[in-house]
């Protein structure tokens, strides 16, 4: 006879995004094609590649993700266009699934009097890095615990600081620093592995932000606006994506045990 048991695993820092976006007849057919072939690294890919120098314009606030030379690539590029290009083939998986719910919203719209009501489906997007050969890695060398602390201090630190902070040896200094009580060979591991850890994580981050506003929500807005020109429909005044950094999942998962 099995004895099955769920077993608790620690809490892993993940990123939870969720987009609005109204409940339209229209749309759904692209919203679910965009989710599914999501799914396919080579769709991605491949749609990222075709449309870097319109997606790195739209996308102007976040310059660095079209910077291959950001995450290690050391090679020259004849222009940012074919640079562009060359980070969207580094692009990595970050999309595993979804859900979706629907809320009965009301908006005041940008002319301050009309009142818009509307039913708007929300599309939730939960995305948690794992790295099994560094994992393995800290495992192996005893300190799983610091593999840990430097996804949190990352997670934690996106977007407040200058982009390349997360792996420049000043922030692996503070790190060490704020975990001053650890025993000199854990800080010894931690400093050695901090800045490799880091920039994996840092290019996660921000492959999760081309998948959401490079793809999908691309996708999403292309299709109002295709509907706006040909049937005259109405343009969305706003598209909300919201992102929280300080999600943590704990995965339970079945062990079995013959009795």
């Amino acid at each position: 006879m099995q004895d099955i048991s769920y077993f608790f695993t620690s809490g892993r820092r993940s990123i939870l995004a969720d987009i609005y976006f109204p409940l339209r007849i229209a749309t759904q057919g692209t919203i679910y094609t965009a989710l599914e072939e999501g799914l396919r690294i080579d769709v991605v890919r491949t749609y990222l590649r075709k449309n870097a120098v319109n997606i790195k314009r739209e996308l102007a606030a976040y310059p660095h993700w079209f910077d291959p030379n950001r995450y290690g690539d050391t090679r020259a590029y004849r222009s940012e266009h074919r640079a562009a290009e060359a980070r969207m083939d580094m692009w990595s998986q970050v999309f595993f699934g979804w859900s979706l719910d629907e809320v009965k919203g009301v908006f005041l719209k940008k002319d301050g009097k009309t009142i818009d009501e509307e039913t708007t489906q929300i599309i939730k997007l939960m995305f948690k890095f794992e790295n099994s050969r560094m994992e393995n890695h800290a495992l192996c060398a005893g300190y799983p615990d610091v593999y840990r602390a430097i996804l949190y201090w990352v997670l934690s630190q996106y977007g407040q600081a200058d982009d390349y902070r997360h792996w420049n040896v000043e922030e692996r200094r503070l790190f060490v620093e704020r975990h001053s009580s650890w025993s000199s060979e854990k800080r010894a591991y931690a400093d050695d592995a901090f800045i490799r850890i880091a920039r994996r994580i840092a290019k996660w981050i921000d492959d999760c932000g081309l998948f959401i506003f490079g793809y999908l929500v691309r996708l999403f807005w292309q299709k109002i606006v295709e509907l706006h020109q040909k049937r005259h429909t109405s343009l969305e005044d706003e598209i909300w994506v919201t992102s929280i950094f300080h999600i943590d999942i704990n995965v339970l998962r079945p062990t079995k045990r013959i009795v």
